[in-house]
């Protein structure tokens, strides 16, 4: 059995983050102006949407550890044709819609870290995917890490 210790470290660094994330700020304060909770709630519903549908279509596939399950195999259609982490991305942007609708700067920061970790632990799991998939190399020249556009430098 190889070495899975920087694994759960990913997953606990996540994990320790989603629970700060969670966790009730002192105040809570209603956004104004309306267009930004219209903004964070979009934000919201979109990752939302890719979270649910990666799940759908990673089905049994689906592990929180980084390197892939043995059963797995190379998804490249449907979401994943366009984003090779839309989890990831759905977290970021459900996290992010969040803290923009709660006006938390706390819960933004944590939003940031968030996708700093989501970046770290992909670039290690590309490199798990591309011992198990040696097509991964190609797959990743057509699809965009986290954002089906080149938002942010992440991208690539």
């Amino acid at each position: 059995m190889k070495n899975k210790l920087p694994d759960y470290i990913f997953v606990a660094i996540q994990l320790l983050l989603f629970v700060l994330f969670l966790r009730e700020p002192l105040l809570m304060h209603k956004v104004e102006p309306a267009a930004l909770r219209i903004l964070g709630v979009f934000l919201m519903v979109i990752g939302i949407a890719y979270i649910t549908i990666a799940l759908i279509q990673l089905n049994s596939k689906l592990s929180m550890l980084p390197t892939p399950v043995k059963s797995a195999t190379l998804i490249t259609t449907g979401i994943f044709k366009y984003v090779r982490h839309p989890i990831y991305s759905g977290i970021f942007l459900l996290t992010l819609g969040y803290s923009i609708v709660q006006k938390d700067l706390e819960k933004f920061i944590i939003s940031v870290l968030i996708l700093i970790l989501f970046e770290i632990k992909s670039n290690y799991e590309e490199k798990k995917l591309t011992e198990k998939f040696p097509e991964y190399i190609k797959y990743k020249t057509v699809s965009s890490k986290f954002f089906p556009f080149h938002l942010v430098n992440f991208n690539k």
